[in-house]
């Protein structure tokens, strides 16, 4: 795999990791909107004291948990974004830079005609694919 592939994955993976990140903490936000909700409600009926109210604590508590959980993910994914800039600073440009295979038992490794004849194909098949959905969806 060449290293633009490689800086195309991580780049795919960290966007994927932010997605999830805001996705968590605009459901903590949602969360802890409702809690506020649920909080204005008991204190305007002043029925049950704050402290006792099992639902409540039930709502503030995943809240704090999901925000927690929120905080980590952004954290990590600003530290994978620093570790991928910084791999890219020391590979400096390097072009056609190609990793070496990992050996899998029972496989062998493809000749650079055979690779590049399976990336035909798969270009070949998303093609169709995508000419099949254009008539489907005329119909």
């Amino acid at each position: 795999m060449y290293e633009s592939q490689v800086a195309l994955l991580e780049n795919e993976e960290l966007l994927q990791t932010l997605q999830t990140s805001r996705r968590t903490a605009l459901e903590a936000t949602q969360q802890l909107s409702t809690s506020r909700q649920t909080e204005a409600e008991i204190d305007d009926a002043r029925q049950v004291p704050l402290l006792e109210n099992e639902e409540l604590l039930q709502t503030l508590q995943t809240s704090r948990r999901t925000a927690l959980e929120a905080t980590q993910q952004l954290s990590t994914s600003r530290q994978t974004e620093a570790e991928i800039d910084e791999a890219r600073q020391v590979c400096g440009g390097a072009k056609d830079v190609r990793l070496e295979p990992i050996p899998i038992e029972g496989h062998t490794e493809m000749t650079e005609e055979e690779e590049a004849n399976q990336k035909a194909q798969n270009v070949q098949k998303r093609h169709d694919s995508t000419q099949t959905e254009k008539v489907v969806a005329r119909w």
